[in-house]
């Protein structure tokens, strides 16, 4: 039975009483806790998103690596592919660590590698008329091509700190002075930890940088370059100038060694030393250049580093943008010819070892030449491993563990036409390369077999 509740009044009875509702509602406890959960799935969206984010961002700069390192060494293989035997061939080894052997083997190199070569080179350096600048196509099948870490500069052709990035119509490109390049004062701002006694001497032997700009110097102050004089008989009436096919007129050095007589520019109005990378002809053929060679060496028996393909292998300048010049006049030409010899950005060591083609022996291990682990291992020769069982050949290569104390060399191995049957079977060029996104960089190694 149903019972209802009611109330009377004067005015009759009344409708029921609901019964109160309350609706729930949360805590503070609650909400606290919700945001708190809310807060955590967005910073692990976030994490998640910048995870993928770096991780991309790495494997972009990888891949752009990697295809920049692809092209640099298919054009490398393919000037090494036309040595003749009938040239030379130097290698010029310094490395960044020098306190012990296992120390230079693992250090960062850098090497320098010149060599005589046959194939399709271009002059990439115009001619000397004002209007015509980029007209020349001249070519030839014969270069002497340098490949190392270029010195860069800012701006200024001159070593005095107090001129650099001051232009001026009557400054010249100066050679690299390897008493200047081999000044430490910019390790300072090297950011590789570097042990007490890496160097020898007053300097590091590097002479790669000049850091004019006093700044931290990373893996992308470097450059490493290829420089190819092209080389074309020389003309009777001016053995300054030949003339190509077009009519034009192009600057041509009758000399390769830097410090040479420097080549005027004509409408820059500045003197181009042959190390200043702003033209690339020289007037010789290839059997002319070997022929000076051969007289220059005749005298100096096995003292391989007074031999002239040695001071042929220094290390080039260049501009790392076209509006980096120190010329008045035309500074657009200028800049862009002397920034030509730049081939890959981000290369902080250049490492070159080469091999007669035989195998480590165990003989090798059990007298302490070599570590168990290279047991049946190509032989790879360099600062640390030297030819003719460890103890080096004076007709081959020269071992300087403190630094020569005129080029600041560790190592210096010249093949060339008094010993043609010690010269290489193949090479092997380690590159290390770094980008602002690539923490620690990557190494890349290449091996060229020789032609015979």
């Amino acid at each position: 039975m149903r019972h209802d509740m009611t109330t009377s009044s004067p005015a009759g009875p009344t409708q029921t009483a609901a019964p109160a509702r309350f609706r729930p509602g949360f805590t503070i406890m609650e909400l606290m806790v919700a945001v708190g959960i809310l807060v955590i799935i967005i910073l692990s969206i976030g994490v998640t998103f910048s995870s993928a984010s770096k991780s991309v961002g790495v494997s972009q700069a990888t891949m752009d690596i990697m295809a920049n390192v692809r092209a640099t060494q298919e054009l490398l293989a393919r000037d090494l592919a036309g040595i003749n035997r009938d040239g030379f061939l130097v290698i010029r080894s310094r490395a960044l660590n020098t306190t012990s052997s296992s120390a230079v083997e693992n250090s960062l190199r850098f090497d320098q590698l010149c060599f005589m070569s046959y194939g399709n080179f271009t002059d990439r350096t115009g001619t000397i008329i004002r209007d015509s600048a980029f007209s020349n196509n001249a070519s030839s099948n014969a270069g002497l091509c340098w490949w190392g870490q270029l010195v860069m500069e800012k701006q200024g052709g001159s070593t005095d700190p107090s001129t650099l990035g001051k232009a001026g119509p009557n400054q010249s490109y100066v050679a690299p002075n390897q008493s200047l390049l081999t000044n430490s004062n910019w390790l300072s701002y090297w950011p590789h930890a570097l042990p007490t006694g890496a160097f020898p001497g007053s300097g590091s032997a590097i002479g790669v940088t000049m850091n004019p700009d006093n700044v931290t110097l990373k893996d992308s102050n470097f450059y490493l370059g290829r420089h190819t004089f092209v080389l074309m008989p020389g003309a009777m009436r001016n053995a300054n100038q030949l003339i190509v096919p077009g009519g034009n007129d192009v600057p041509a050095y009758s000399n390769p060694l830097a410090g040479s007589t420097p080549l005027p520019t004509g409408y820059e109005g500045v003197s181009a030393d042959p190390a200043s990378s702003r033209y690339d002809v020289l007037a010789m053929t290839p059997s002319q250049l070997m022929s000076q060679i051969q007289q220059s060496d005749a005298t100096l028996s096995n003292n391989i580093s007074a031999y002239a393909e040695a001071a042929l292998t220094y290390r080039f300048r260049a501009l790392a943008s076209v509006y980096d010049t120190e010329v008045a006049a035309n500074p657009f030409a200028n800049g862009y010819f002397r920034s030509t010899p730049i081939v890959m950005q981000g290369v902080s060591s250049f490492k070159v070892e080469w091999s007669d083609g035989t195998s480590w022996t165990q003989q090798d291990v059990n007298s302490g030449l070599v570590t168990p682990d290279l047991f049946n291992q190509l032989r790879w020769y360099g600062p640390t491993h030297l030819f003719n069982n460890g103890i080096g050949d004076g007709y081959i290569e020269r071992s300087s563990p403190a630094g020569d104390p005129n080029t600041g060399d560790h190592y210096l191995a010249v093949f060339t036409f008094n010993n043609r049957p010690f010269w290489p079977k193949a090479l092997r060029i380690t590159l290390h390369v770094g980008s602002e996104r690539l923490q620690g960089g990557r190494d890349f190694v290449q091996v060229v077999r020789l032609p015979e």
